[in-house]
């Protein structure tokens, strides 16, 4: 990707960050995340870039109020002093849902509505932690409109099953940047992030951040279980806003839509099996994808 063009990417990003919650105001709930694509003509990409509106559902102008039409353009002042005309892109892209599905391996002992264990994390200590959204394992909560949860500032117990074990919510949280929980599994366990396909997590490191512009087009690995293992992808968006009815995200990494419901919270491996971030749900067109040096620096673990 030339400089340039990573430079107007960056930029525009930026744009539509300052933009971003009077846009969501402005044009209506039926929008679900304003980012930086090429403009597209049908299947077919443009050869240049847009600000693409993302909706539940494409809608006639005359059902909309005057104010909620997104203009075929905006005019925006560039570093250079100069002034450009960008255009956008309306795409459907269909309800968001959280994955979430009958007998997948991490659940809410509360409710019953399992997704995925992602990794599994240690502390100096050696105590063990499974790695997974707050809406996996703590669904009671949310449906009690309790977004944060710390055992260790006298949350009450809340029981998580991770396969045939019975572990405990000691840390999560879903705010506009995350969607994570740790459960604790115990101390001096023996355990390992070993993949389905006999390939290993690379526990030296993970992918930094912020994730670049650079980055769209590589490719990624998702284990998920909708798929009994590995399913490769390419990253779409390096900075995907979503908006759902629970949370407004920001800073999301997207990929074509290779998920279905339990797969909430499966890891996403880069290069040399360096972890990328965990899957937080999907619309009908792109699985998005929590970045993990956010999580990091929500929970700063080792990976085992």
């Amino acid at each position: 990707m030339h400089t340039n063009t990573k430079n107007k990417i960056a930029f525009l990003q930026r744009h539509i960050k300052r933009h971003l919650t009077s846009w969501y105001k402005k044009y209506g709930e039926n929008v679900t995340g304003i980012r930086v694509d090429k403009k597209r003509k049908g299947k077919k990409a443009k050869n240049y870039y847009s600000i693409v509106f993302n909706v539940v559902k494409k809608l006639n102008g005359n059902d909309l109020p005057a104010k909620q039409i997104i203009p075929k353009f905006f005019d925006i002042n560039f570093p250079d002093g100069k002034r450009r005309k960008i255009k956008t892109d309306v795409r459907q892209t269909g309800e968001f849902n959280f994955h979430l599905r009958i007998m997948d391996p991490v659940r809410d002992e509360e409710t019953g509505n399992p997704g995925a264990l992602g990794l599994l994390l240690k502390d100096g200590r050696d105590n063990v932690y499974g790695l997974t959204n707050y809406h996996v394992a703590a669904e009671h909560l949310m449906q009690q409109q309790r977004f944060f949860y710390d055992v260790t500032q006298g949350d009450p117990r809340h029981d998580v099953s991770i396969g045939g074990s019975l572990g405990r919510l000691f840390k999560g949280t879903m705010e506009p940047e995350l969607d994570v929980a740790l459960v604790f599994l115990g101390s001096f366990i023996s355990v390992s992030n070993a993949l389905p396909d006999g390939r290993s997590v690379n526990n030296t490191g993970f992918i930094p951040g912020p994730i670049p512009p650079a980055a769209r087009n590589s490719p990624v690995a998702l284990y998920i279980p909708s798929r009994n293992g590995r399913f490769n992808r390419v990253i779409e968006d390096n900075e995907a806003p979503l908006n759902t009815r629970i949370m407004r995200f920001i800073e999301l990494i997207m990929v074509k839509r290779c998920t279905r419901g339990g797969d909430s919270g499966s890891i996403v491996l880069a290069g040399n099996n360096l972890v990328l971030g965990i899957v937080l749900g999907a619309d009908d067109e792109f699985t998005y994808i929590v970045p993990y040096y956010k999580i990091h620096k929500f929970f700063p673990l080792q990976i085992i």
